[in-house]
């Protein structure tokens, strides 16, 4: 299982790694498209961890319920740098 894993996440980086340069304009096997990857500055990040927190993670966590997102917070949560609000 744990050499499946791994050559799961080698593949995913590949596949994203095609995916940018065929939507940017550089090597593809298919068809290049001309965007333009723009990078996220850090309040772009910091907009995304608030409305995260704030409205996705508070809304998940009311349905989900305290425990859950415990849960949550304790496994997932640090991963990401996020923390669901329990109510």
């Amino acid at each position: 299982m744990g050499k499946l894993n791994e050559q799961l996440w080698a593949d995913n980086a590949s596949q994203d790694t095609t995916a940018v340069s065929c939507l940017t304009g550089g090597d593809c096997p298919t068809e290049a498209a001309s965007m333009t990857l723009v990078e996220p500055t850090d309040g772009d990040i910091a907009a995304r961890d608030k409305i995260a927190t704030d409205v996705v993670l508070a809304r998940w966590a009311e349905r989900c319920g305290a425990d859950c997102a415990a849960n949550w917070n304790e496994t997932v949560g640090p991963i990401l740098g996020l923390t669901a609000p329990i109510k």
